[in-house]
């Protein structure tokens, strides 16, 4: 992957990830899955005292090769 691809690689996780920890905290895990050069990251956020619903938050993009 070359260097602008992965600048808006991380500009979109900053984007989404950026929301989902304003409303929800830190996740508590984060799985990485890839297949060729797609990548798929998961971002698990757990319930809390302030809403009982958990959360998964995904950030799709080009993976290396």
């Amino acid at each position: 992957m070359d260097p602008p691809e992965l600048f808006q690689q991380d500009l979109r996780r900053t984007v989404v990830l950026g929301a989902c920890l304003r409303h929800w905290g830190m996740p508590r895990d984060r799985q990485r899955f890839s297949r060729q050069t797609d990548v798929v990251e998961v971002y698990f956020f757990p319930a809390s005292a302030e809403s009982p619903v958990a959360r998964f938050a995904t950030v799709r993009g080009r993976g290396h090769g």
